[in-house]
């Protein structure tokens, strides 16, 4: 993982796959992932993600689909504060402030989640974040900010349920090692939004930029400064403003274009999964 992460931050920064960090990244992670496998399958005694949990469709489609709704949810809100800050300048204070609806709607999903299946909790993640794609172009209204409401109340309903249906999907003996994966996979989603939305949004603002100022050294300084501070854009003039916040909202679209893709790979895998009863 730490390879991996390594490999998105050098991506982004260096901007060529030719550059012997990027390489040397990209060996590392395969190296280390194919070693990681080979040690939990034949050679641990006490793995630490064994595998013949995951071979359960039952139980690896859940691990799978929770990593992907965590990376989906996390790829939006780890940049919704960046976004008010760069659109409508808001002070610190304000900025975070647009946040507590996630954090508010992963709580209630979760306190209703047992009223409510995997596939319509799924669902109703995949619109809401929709509805920020095709809304969030722009400076918007304080009201339009609770879009993120119905996402975060989807994936706190998929947790609850997820929890549930794997408890039932094992063994008892089996219980704490597959809790404890359920987590990890929690994790590694949050770990997964964080970093490849930053190299997504980073990526398209860095060219959008690059096509507006120019290539030449004196523009690349320019746009690095403007990239390295999420107030430096307030502070120009027009119309450089303008073109500097339309590069960011390119980058900020396609990452809920990502979010959303994401979200809507782990939709078929929960609605293939048999319900299950309590004995």
């Amino acid at each position: 993982m730490l390879a991996f992460l390594v490999l998105l931050d050098s991506g982004v920064r260096i901007g060529t796959l030719k550059h012997p960090l990027v390489l040397g990244s990209v060996v590392a992670f395969l190296v280390f992932g194919i070693a990681f496998i080979l040690i939990e399958a034949y050679w641990a005694t006490q793995p630490i993600i064994p595998l013949s949990l995951i071979k359960k469709r039952t139980v690896g489609f859940q691990y799978l689909a929770q990593m992907l709704n965590m990376t989906a949810q996390f790829s939006i809100i780890t940049n919704i504060a960046t976004f008010f800050a760069q659109t409508e300048n808001a002070s610190n204070t304000v900025a975070a402030l647009h946040l507590v609806p996630a954090y508010v709607g992963n709580a209630l999903g979760a306190f209703i989640g047992g009223l409510v299946i995997k596939s319509i909790a799924s669902a109703i993640t995949i619109a809401a974040l929709v509805l920020i794609m095709l809304r969030w172009r722009g400076p918007i209204r304080v009201w339009e900010s609770l879009d993120i409401l119905p996402a975060a109340i989807g994936v706190g309903l998929l947790n609850s349920s997820q929890f549930v249906a794997l408890s039932l999907a094992v063994e008892k003996s089996q219980l704490a090692t597959s809790v404890g994966m359920f987590f990890l996979s929690q994790q590694l989603g949050m770990m997964l939004g964080a970093s490849v939305s930053a190299v997504v949004l980073t990526s398209v603002f860095r060219k959008g930029l690059m096509k507006t100022l120019g290539s030449d050294e004196g523009s690349m300084q320019l746009i690095d400064n403007i990239m390295s501070s999420r107030r430096t854009a307030t502070s120009l003039p027009q119309p450089l403003r303008d073109d500097v916040l339309s590069s960011y909202l390119g980058g900020f679209h396609a990452t809920a274009i990502w979010s959303t893709c994401i979200s809507s790979i782990a939709f078929p895998l929960l609605v293939s999964l048999p319900e299950q009863k309590f004995d």
